[in-house]
């Protein structure tokens, strides 16, 4: 029987996750019922189960969940069902309806979520499907215990080809792909495990035994749209002022986007804002602090404007501008290997791309060299439409370190991680901001006496930090005045400022003392 509370796209929509599982197990359900039909045949399910889950890893800006890391829509799905033919023995007939109503349940696994919410996904089946239309990409075997050997030469894991071993090892046959299959923002692993009565697995995912399916689209929130129209018919009687966004895809990082409707209507009217900027997402109250600089920033799902004074340590500004994600994507790719101070290869920016609202800006996490290092691209605001610039080693470490100023900040009990947005405001990344160039050699301390000392810093829109190399390689940051103070030509020697001057190379980060400040 139809549930009426599943009759449409909106209303499964409005009930969630719980909804998307629900109109899983009735279409199962109808879908079983055409199978014994088409077959002659009859099942009764004692039991089934589906799960739908989300993965977000928030952060916050004025202490509202603002952006987040969307890690996909996942269903996981089991049942457990008696069958028999209405045509004799049902033995000589289960291969065709247990073939079919698992293939069917696995493909449902996945399409589900594009015939619900419009998002391209995978599960066993479909991600088979896919490779099977990708010979040049895929090899598909058929595996028993006569050719058992073949798991071994899979370019899948350890764990996944042991499970496979004890699979055939009780008699079952498994249809996989020679490797992990990779379609859109997914790559995982599938295959199908069938006993000699066609019943089994259908696993999808890195070391996994269990059925399911992912959404493979990265999601970003959006107004506009069919898709969300009843999210705001819904609301607008009761609560005027709230506006609510439905994820929509588009390979993108992920934004769930909070504001008033007096903010969204001041963002669209006197910003500047077009609608190829997306809507409006954020807006905070207050602009940051770096230093001495002011940053400003007005977020919308496919952009960002942009405004700043006493930028560079009190020599530059930028006027309020719109830049899209997509140009920020192209600056930090084009921008990756200027003044590669280390010579450093093979930097690819493989891991997220998002808003940073710590920096104030656009981040893209990657790798570099043999080792796959870490390193960070920032996006700088400029009056010419901005730079990108790379952290990494020492000084991209330090950036996670606590500054001086550390507070509790209210963080609710669950956000006491440091590595929750909460925690990272206690960040130096919070007081110094963005990079404004990329590492440099330090000027040189000259002593009359022993060995000079010599390192590399790095300008940030707060402050800077520098690398000790010739002695203990230690790593300190020099903050808002007291690096105006540190580089003041007063205190020059022969021209050089900052750790070729009087001072020398930082020996620690700033520390509260006698009511100030102090830098060693």
């Amino acid at each position: 029987m139809s549930d009426p509370a599943l009759d449409t796209d909106s209303n499964i929509l409005l009930r969630g996750n719980v909804g998307i599982a629900r109109k899983y197990l009735e279409q199962i359900e109808n879908d079983s019922t055409i199978l014994e039909q088409s077959l002659d045949y009859t099942s009764q399910t004692h039991f089934a189960r589906a799960v739908v889950t989300q993965n977000r890893i928030l952060n916050e800006i004025d202490g509202m969940p603002t952006t987040f890391d969307f890690k996909g829509l996942s269903i996981d799905a089991s049942a457990h069902v008696n069958d028999y033919s209405n045509r004799g023995d049902y033995k000589n007939h289960i291969k065709d309806f247990r073939l079919v109503w698992g293939q069917q349940a696995s493909y449902l696994e996945g399409q589900i979520f594009t015939d619900i919410t419009g998002l391209n996904a995978i599960s066993t089946v479909k991600g088979l499907q896919y490779a099977y239309g990708k010979p040049a990409d895929y090899q598909i075997y058929t595996i028993t215990s006569a050719n058992e050997n073949v798991i071994d030469g899979l370019a899948l894991s350890a764990n996944t080809k042991l499970n496979m071993h004890t699979d055939v090892a009780k008699g079952n046959t498994i249809t996989t792909p020679n490797k992990p299959v990779e379609q859109g923002v997914w790559k995982g692993i599938l295959y199908v495990s069938l006993d000699p009565q066609w019943t089994g697995t259908y696993a999808i995912g890195e070391q996994s035994q269990s059925n399911g399916g992912d959404t493979v689209d990265t999601l970003v929130a959006g107004w506009e749209g069919d898709m969300i129209k009843w999210v705001s018919e819904m609301i607008k009687d009761s609560e005027p002022s709230l506006y609510l966004y439905k994820d929509m895809p588009l390979q993108v990082l992920t934004l769930s986007c909070t504001l008033s409707k007096k903010e969204f209507d001041e963002v669209k009217g006197e910003s500047g804002w077009k609608s190829e900027y997306g809507s409006p997402c954020a807006k905070p109250k207050d602009p940051k602090q770096f230093g001495t600089a002011s940053h400003s920033y007005i977020l919308a799902t496919n952009a960002a404007k942009f405004e700043g004074t006493n930028a560079k340590g009190g020599y530059g500004s930028y006027d309020g501008y719109w830049v899209t994600y997509k140009s920020v994507k192209t600056k930090l790719e084009n921008d990756k290997y200027n003044d590669n101070l280390e010579n450093l290869k093979d930097i690819d920016l493989d891991g997220t791309f998002k808003f940073n609202p710590i920096a104030g800006t656009y981040s893209w996490h990657g790798h570099y060299g043999t080792y796959n290092n870490l390193i960070t691209a920032y996006y700088e605001p400029t009056a010419q439409d901005g730079e990108g610039h790379v952290v990494y080693g020492d000084i991209l470490s330090k950036l996670q370190d606590p500054h001086y100023q550390t507070q509790s900040y209210d963080c609710p009990s669950k956000e006491l991680d440091p590595n929750n947005y909460c925690g990272k405001q206690n960040w130096i990344l919070n007081i110094l901001g963005y990079p404004t160039d990329n590492r440099k050699t330090a000027a040189e301390y000259v002593v009359d006496w022993g060995i000079n000392t010599k390192g590399q810093y790095q300008n940030f829109d707060g402050g800077q930090i520098y690398l000790e190399t010739t002695f203990f390689n230690g790593t300190y940051y020099v903050p808002g005045k007291i690096a105006e103070f540190y580089n003041d030509p007063t205190f020059a020697i022969d021209g050089k400022i900052g750790s070729g001057g009087q001072f020398g190379f930082p020996t620690s980060d700033p520390k509260y003392k006698n009511n100030g400040y102090v830098l060693k």
